[in-house]
């Protein structure tokens, strides 16, 4: 089944149904997804498995093929967080609680599901970080923003910083994330 742990060496012989690509994400553990799957619903995948193909690393018998998914060294992107995604990638459904939208995940969704070309849960993502928007993370969602090319969500980062000036200034991130064009833009607008 999807999401499964990958079977190691010397493991039971691979049967048609089983998981045949090992998707690693940055805790180096594999988890089982099925090729065809992945390669309908992302783009990404579709490349990134076509390339394994044509540079001779294709599956032999008994041995996935093996997709490691590190979007710049994304912190988070480990096996429970990878099983989650899969899960969404298998059913195209992210309930309204869904742990992919939980405040902690927010950021790493937004940027995973963009990279992936999941459209729709990058749109989910990106209204659940407008709604979770303050001063304090608004240089994190203002670089989220630009990672995964929103203008709205963009919009919506300076106009929460803007509201908050004193407060977004005094935040540790402010300076390191923000150019110093936009920070005067955004002191344009209080």
């Amino acid at each position: 089944a999807f999401g499964a742990e990958a079977e190691g060496a010397g493991s039971r012989p691979w049967r048609a149904g089983d998981p045949d690509v090992e998707v690693v994400g940055t805790d180096g553990v594999p988890v089982g997804a099925h090729w065809g799957l992945l390669a309908a619903r992302s783009t990404w995948f579709r490349a990134a498995l076509a390339m394994r193909m044509h540079s001779g690393a294709a599956r032999t018998a008994g041995c996935p093929r093996r997709v490691t998914l590190d979007p710049g060294g994304a912190a988070g992107l480990e096996a429970p967080y990878l099983r989650l995604l899969l899960r969404y990638m298998y059913t195209l459904a992210a309930p309204e609680r869904d742990p992919l939208l939980a405040p902690d995940h927010l950021a790493l969704t937004a940027v995973t599901s963009h990279m992936l070309g999941l459209e729709a849960l990058t749109r989910a993502a990106e209204g659940a970080l407008t709604d979770a928007l303050d001063a304090a993370n608004g240089p994190s969602v203002l670089e989220v923003a630009r990672i995964v090319h929103s203008r709205r969500l963009e919009a919506a980062a300076m106009e929460a910083m803007a509201a908050r000036l004193d407060e977004a200034l005094a935040g540790s991130h402010f300076d390191g994330l923000v150019p110093a064009e936009t920070r005067a833009r955004i002191a344009a607008l209080s």
